[in-house]
């Protein structure tokens, strides 16, 4: 009898790091083997992580670091990003984990859950909602209603689509020397602006149906 060897997957959310985490995660899989540890770009293939600052490009959607014993990879790509190992035991695990850690610096979870089409399919309710109860009203306000609730949908589509084409960024400088607060975090702000305008026209749409049933 055999015991059958097992894999462990794990995908990541939307995801966007640093040098700073690439060092790390480097350093993480380096410690735990006697080997090589390979980095991989679309284009290249590299010995060190500071070759990654000599590319001549500010950030990378492909990115993979791994090592063949034990077989660990960290895989980015620019429609998904994973970490994985070819066996399923403690010390694997616990290198998952740490790379897990590293990983989650840069996760952005809001996102991957408004990226799904589901996320998508609920605005279009609460706005068909919204063209029910604006169908009570005035022509005008019917006509605009509909157009700035119609703009904001295809806007949110295309930023969706956008970003899940985007979904693992690597930006070739270190945490310190990026950009400030207002571009470093202009996805997050837009997210809760868009938020906000959603949750607006839900509290409305529940006080008025409220109102007319009480």
């Amino acid at each position: 009898m055999e015991k059958l060897k097992k894999s462990i997957y794990k995908r990541l959310p939307i995801t966007e790091i640093y040098l700073d985490d690439v060092d790390d995660i480097f350093e993480v899989i380096q410690r735990h083997t006697e080997r090589e540890v390979l980095i991989e770009t679309e284009d290249y293939k590299l010995k060190t992580t500071e070759e990654l600052r000599h590319l001549g490009v500010e950030k990378l959607n492909n990115l993979e670091i791994k090592s063949i014993d034990p077989y660990i990879r960290v895989k980015l790509e620019p429609a998904s990003a994973y970490i994985y190992s070819g066996r399923d035991d403690t010390l694997s695990r616990g290198i998952l984990d740490e790379l897990g850690l590293i990983l989650s610096r840069g996760a952005k979870n809001l996102q991957t859950i408004l990226v799904q089409p589901y996320i998508l399919a609920l605005y279009w309710l609460i706005a068909l909602l919204c063209g029910w109860w604006l169908g009570s009203k005035s022509s005008t306000a019917r006509i605009f209603g509909f157009a700035g609730v119609f703009l904001l949908g295809v806007l949110y589509a295309i930023w969706g689509s956008r970003r899940e084409q985007a979904h693992s960024v690597v930006i070739l400088k270190k945490r310190q020397e990026s950009s400030g607060f207002l571009k470093r975090n202009k996805d997050q702000l837009l997210i809760a602006l868009f938020g906000a305008i959603i949750g607006g026209i839900a509290t409305l749409l529940i006080a008025i149906l409220l109102a007319g049933w009480f």
